[in-house]
């Protein structure tokens, strides 16, 4: 298990939190901590061990730490986001996964977006529902599809992200912890004080 330093006194979420203004290149590896699946308690424990004074936290106070958490299909990363989200720490968890499935709800934008672009015989079933088997059908088959669903998923998933991010600071929340199976990929490490990488 590779353990870098813990930083979460240094990066927190503050409102302005949405201004892209790092580049690709300014990725900081010392932000990076790595989780074996093995050990996830013993370090769970070592990245609450930081924990501030709550009072320094309270009345929207612009220092709420965040933690990216990532890792492949079968890493324990669910394991680790259901530590980090259960006593004794009880950190605010938002899912990425969960918010991508709900942005393209019927209802919303994004389910229009969907609806236009790929047609309703193609990716609704019968009871108008959106068919993800169909539509990941479609887009798997073509590079060109899969880009332009991300185009209409990636964007609305960070203005979830961010919403959520704003609602635990208003509330003053210690920390949170973001969980994004693509966080490097989609760019969201520069939205986070720590990252945390977990592997088998």
């Amino acid at each position: 298990m590779g353990v870098s330093s813990l930083r979460l006194d240094q990066t927190r979420f503050h409102p302005d939190i949405a201004d892209d203004t790092l580049a690709d290149d300014d990725h900081d590896s010392d932000r990076v901590l790595h989780i074996h699946s093995n050990c996830c308690t013993h370090t769970v424990n070592k990245i609450c061990s930081v924990r501030p004074c709550s009072h320094a936290y309270r009345g929207g106070s612009p220092l709420t730490p965040v933690i990216g958490l990532t890792g492949g299909i079968a890493s324990g990363k669910s394991t680790v986001s259901s530590l980090l989200s259960s006593p004794p720490y009880s950190l605010p968890l938002i899912d990425a996964d969960l918010l991508a499935r709900q942005v393209v709800e019927p209802g919303t934008s994004g389910f229009s977006s969907l609806v236009s672009h790929f047609g309703a015989d193609r990716i609704l079933t019968p009871e108008g529902a959106l068919d993800r088997a169909a539509l990941g059908e479609i887009v798997f088959n073509d590079p060109d599809e899969r880009k332009w669903l991300n185009g209409v998923i990636h964007p609305a998933v960070k203005k979830e992200i961010v919403k959520a991010l704003f609602w635990y600071w208003v509330r003053g929340e210690w920390a949170v912890v973001v969980d994004v199976p693509l966080l490097i990929e989609a760019g969201l490490w520069r939205w986070v004080g720590e990252v945390v990488v977990v592997f088998v």
